[in-house]
């Protein structure tokens, strides 16, 4: 599966949801981001927003000059962006992997959530899968693997939101009826050079300067 960095937006409490940085910036609401020290969602977001104002994975500084900014302006929520919280209204606007934003909005309330990829650009990253060679039963784990890449494991992941990694994948219409237009992925990007150290600088920094 291919996750992508998406706002979540509570549009009984936003009028005008965000659908891209910029508008993001402007807005009057708060935002949660999520702990840059330890969640890969919330470091790739700051990424997502350096990538879009021209920076890099080399090059994070624009993405934390961004949420610098809004942390200047009070608008900023350290407030956990939890399903139970969302339910309540207690999140105006989040960042999230785009399948847990679906997900969210299909289990509270499907007309009261607004879920958009910023235009500007955003990134893809991606989830490993660790076989075992010790384990009692090595080729178990490579049928599932197999399983997951094949037409249907690739469908079967696409009904819980998350989008094919398979570009050739032909999801039936109902399935693709719970994703995002492929239109608004425009200018997404995969992370191209994902260093260990980055998380590490992701969370130092940017923590002692949004506080």
């Amino acid at each position: 599966m291919s996750p992508y960095i998406a706002f979540l937006t509570n549009t009984k409490l936003v009028a005008n949801p965000p659908k891209s940085w910029e508008d993001l910036k402007n807005g009057n609401y708060k935002i949660i981001v999520g702990d840059v020290t330890k969640a890969a969602q919330a470091q790739m977001a700051v990424l997502a927003a350096a990538i879009a104002f021209g920076g890099d994975e080399s090059n994070i500084e624009p993405g934390i000059a961004f949420f610098e900014d809004l942390a200047k302006k009070g608008r900023l929520s350290n407030a956990e962006a939890s399903l139970v919280n969302i339910e309540k209204g207690e999140v105006e606007v989040t960042l999230l992997w785009d399948f847990n934003a679906l997900n969210y909005k299909d289990q509270i309330d499907k007309n009261g959530f607004d879920v958009a990829i910023p235009k500007e650009g955003s990134v893809v990253s991606g989830y490993a899968m660790v076989i075992n060679k010790w384990a009692p039963h090595p080729n178990a784990a490579k049928l599932t693997r197999e399983y997951i890449l094949s037409d249907e494991g690739q469908i079967n992941l696409a009904k819980g939101y998350a989008r094919p990694i398979r570009d050739s994948v032909k999801l039936p219409e109902d399935v693709a009826a719970k994703l995002l237009p492929q239109a608004e992925y425009a200018n997404v990007r995969p992370v191209g050079d994902y260093k260990e150290k980055l998380g590490v600088y992701y969370g130092l920094e940017l923590s002692k300067r949004i506080r």
